[in-house]
This record gives C-alpha cells, structure tokens and sequence, in this order.
C-alpha cells in the first residue's frame, strides 16, 4: 500500500544514509583520535536526512481522512480533498447502513476507502477479537458501497497479533504507524472542522 513517489523517497533516503554512514566509517579510519566528533557529525547528518524525507513525504503525499462516519460530522471540502476515506463501519454501535444516501454520496466521490476498526471503541483492536466479529464489519462495509474492504486500519493503530492474523485472512492488507507517519492524516472533530490527532471525545465505551 505504499504509492511510487513514497518508494522514491525511500530509496533516496536509503542511499543517502549508505553514503553517510560510509563517510562515517572513512572519517573515523582516517581521524582516528576524532571519532567521537566524527561520531556526531555523522549522527546530525543522519538525523537530518530522515527529517528531511519525512518532510517531502507529509507535504506531497495523499490526504488521509481518518474516523468517517455519517454520525461524525465533516465538511465536505475535507472529504474531497482526502485521497483516503478510513470508514467506521458501526460507531457507536450505528451502522453506516443506515444512511444510504450517505453511502452513495461516499461512493460515488471515488475515494480510496479502507475500513477502520468495526465499532472504534478506543482500544477495540488492542484485545483479541473473533474473526465473524470482523467479517460482521465487512459486511456492513460491503452492503454500503458495494464491495468488501481491502485495507484495513485500526483505532490508534494498535492490533495484537491475533487480530492481524484474521484480518490478513480475511482479505485486508494493514496499514499501521508507519503509514501515519509518512501521510497527511486528519480527523473531523464536532464541529466539522479538520484537525490531526484521535477522535474528539474518543473514550473507552461499548
């Protein structure tokens, strides 16, 4: 689930950590009695090209629109300008199903939509779950737009083991913390705004 610009700023920063990590190796060969100096000239310069490729990535990678759910109210703009829809299939215990105009509108924007959690309890994922309690996610998500998942991301991004396992049975590929790092990820809060960071008034519940 990694787009070809993200593997561009990969390599880069790859071969640009090889090479420093060489002159590293040829400072302290050459300057002995400077290691520690070297040391420390080659850990800013590593420091600063991860930084930097985590800067390019976040500013020309895809919107990401966490927490999507009829129930939890978005602008439209911010819909419109996220690449990625993560849709809760049953918040709170209320099936997007129950909206299908909703539905339709989601659809039919031709967004990339993946399935976050199944009811977003805060640490829904964090616990061993059965796999029908995943599929029953599924299937919402299926009746909705029309097709099963396949992408998968969990609130918080926690998911034991377990849980990974069914979730990769079941069809989905995962989309962890690294995926937060590297992408523009936003979340509406009540009043529809757009802000980074968990679900406004997330707590444990259910």
């Amino acid at each position: 689930m990694i787009n070809s610009g993200e593997i561009a700023i990969i390599a880069i920063a790859s071969i640009l950590i090889v090479c420093v990590v060489v002159l590293g190796v040829i400072l302290l060969q050459k300057y002995p009695r400077k290691g520690l100096i070297a040391s420390i000239f080659v850990a800013i310069l590593l420091v600063s090209i991860l930084g930097l490729a985590l800067i390019v990535s976040r500013t020309f990678s895809p919107r990401e629109l966490d927490d999507v759910h009829p129930s939890i109210p978005c602008a439209e703009k911010y819909i419109e300008d996220s690449e990625w829809l993560w849709i809760i299939p049953l918040y709170m215990g209320d099936p997007i199903t129950n909206y299908p105009s909703w539905c339709r509108m989601i659809k039919a924007k031709n967004k990339k939509l993946g399935m976050h959690g199944v009811m977003h309890t805060y640490s829904e994922f964090s616990e061993d779950l059965s796999k029908g309690y995943i599929k029953a996610g599924m299937e919402i998500f299926k009746k909705a737009f029309g097709e099963y998942p396949k992408a998968f991301k969990g609130p918080k991004t926690n998911i034991t083991k377990n849980n990974r396992k069914n979730i990769q049975e079941l069809g989905m590929v995962i989309k962890g913390r690294l995926n937060q790092i590297l992408h523009n990820v936003y979340h509406c809060e009540e009043s529809g705004r757009l802000h980074r960071g968990r679900l406004v008034g997330e707590i444990e519940w259910g």
